[in-house]
């Protein structure tokens, strides 16, 4: 069940969820222009992997991916995979 109402209403408008929705769809454009190429090396640079998180520990450095993920998109790509599987 969703609360559509508080006891204690809000004044104000929530500013920082309101711009995490607005980057989140920016996000999903901006993935859904790129050719598959880009949208491959687009997603190798920003999606959360295994493999990179433990490269970064090792190396010491912070990685970047355990935040840029979150506003990935992955709908296009499972979608075009799934229609070269039914082939």
């Amino acid at each position: 069940m969703l609360p559509l109402r508080d006891s204690q209403p809000s004044h104000r408008i929530p500013v920082i969820t309101v711009a995490l929705i607005i980057f989140n769809v920016a996000v999903f454009i901006y993935q859904q222009t790129l050719d598959p190429l880009h949208l491959y090396e687009f997603l190798q640079r920003y999606a959360f992997t295994p493999l990179g998180f433990r490269e970064a520990i090792k190396a010491g450095e912070f990685y970047y991916p355990l935040i840029t993920n979150m506003f990935l998109h992955g709908g296009r790509n499972r979608r075009e995979r799934r229609k070269q599987s039914s082939n």
